[in-house]
């Protein structure tokens, strides 16, 4: 998780932040991570590196921090990897809450820290019992193609497939999610713009409850 909670600079133990106060921190989170420019970011490192989910490195700690470190400072968190430590010692204790909980797993999965069913399905699990909740903002956003049919993900097992979106040519291996009834494919980088759009028009509750806290101002910066 990379967005929420811990105590205070100069603060011991939970306390300080407030529920709202965190709903509005995590949207501010989700609209800068969502930039275009972070997510082209994001997509040049996993295909250097792999998804966080499944090979977290320095490099993912750092685009990360990027964001949180424009954010975090405004609710009276440190700069760098102790403010995200501090800040989620201190939401720890709304984990039982389900806006919080939805709205912490839009962003794991904005983030690549949770996989889609499809990628799932390619990495054939023994064991089905490992799938984490974060998951289901996902399974809510699935992707389709024109005619609403659900996108399977695959592997390329030629170099003939091109994506319908932005047509680029795929080699060998390119993971893709395609509809075989209407023979549409997308690449990977598209699939994730076109998930990230799903999220945003399926207005999930935790869009309505960050827009109703939009007019809340920030905590300001503990001196």
């Amino acid at each position: 998780q990379v967005f929420a909670g811990g105590s205070r600079a100069g603060d011991t133990g939970c306390q300080g932040i407030t529920l709202e106060e965190v709903f509005r921190m995590q949207k501010e989170l989700y609209g800068l991570f969502s930039d275009y420019d972070f997510q082209s970011r994001l997509e040049e490192l996993e295909e250097r590196l792999g998804k966080a989910c499944d090979n977290y490195t320095q490099e993912h700690t750092d685009l990360f921090l990027s964001v949180q470190d424009q954010v975090l400072p405004k609710y009276g968190y440190d700069h760098g990897h102790h403010g995200v430590v501090q800040m989620l010692q201190d939401v720890a204790r709304f984990n039982e809450n389900e806006q919080f909980q939805k709205n912490r797993a839009m962003l794991n999965a904005l983030l690549g820290l949770t996989r889609s069913e499809e990628e799932d399905a390619l990495r054939a699990p023994t064991d089905e019992g490992h799938r984490k909740d974060d998951d289901r903002c996902e399974k809510q956003a699935a992707l389709r193609c024109l005619k609403g049919h659900p996108l399977r993900g695959f592997k390329t097992d030629h170099d003939a497939y091109t994506c319908d979106r932005c047509r680029a040519k795929q080699v060998v291996g390119s993971l893709m999610h395609g509809c075989r009834q209407c023979d549409w494919d997308l690449c990977s980088p598209c699939s994730r713009r076109s998930q990230d759009e799903a999220l945003r028009n399926a207005q999930p509750p935790a869009v309505a409850q960050w827009g109703a806290l939009e007019s809340r101002p920030a905590r300001a910066v503990a001196s």
